[in-house]
């Protein structure tokens, strides 16, 4: 499954370069996020349904990655599992429904359902 972070359509190493023809003065910044997996912990957890899910979106329990202003009516186009990259380290990653939609919109919506989270 597709892996996703808080930023729509960010990388994981990101590069900001001067333009500078020095070699020592080319890269204003290098960031890179790397998580290392642990192979041996596994988990079983029950997921929502797409309407949960859809549910939740509309009570705007979701996180909007992509939300266009003055818009009257979003029309979801595309439903999908992925699964969630923090900024910061996490024990797991995090199962999530992503709504995507016209114009310009994208939300994020966790896919586990209670007793190992809160809603």
């Amino acid at each position: 499954m597709p892996v996703w972070t808080d930023r729509s359509g960010a990388s994981f190493a990101t590069f900001v370069l001067s333009g500078s023809r020095r070699i020592d003065q080319r890269f204003l910044s290098v960031n890179f996020r790397y998580w290392p997996i642990d192979t041996k912990t596994q988990g079983i957890y029950k997921l929502k349904t797409t309407t949960q899910a859809y549910n939740n979106l509309e009570n705007g329990q979701a996180y909007f990655a992509l939300f266009p202003q003055n818009v009257q009516q979003i029309n979801i186009t595309n439903v999908f599992l992925a699964y969630y990259d923090s900024v910061g380290p996490q024990v797991f990653l995090q199962p999530i429904f992503v709504f995507e939609g016209e114009p310009n919109f994208m939300a994020f919506v966790p896919a586990v359902t209670p007793p190992w989270t809160e809603e």
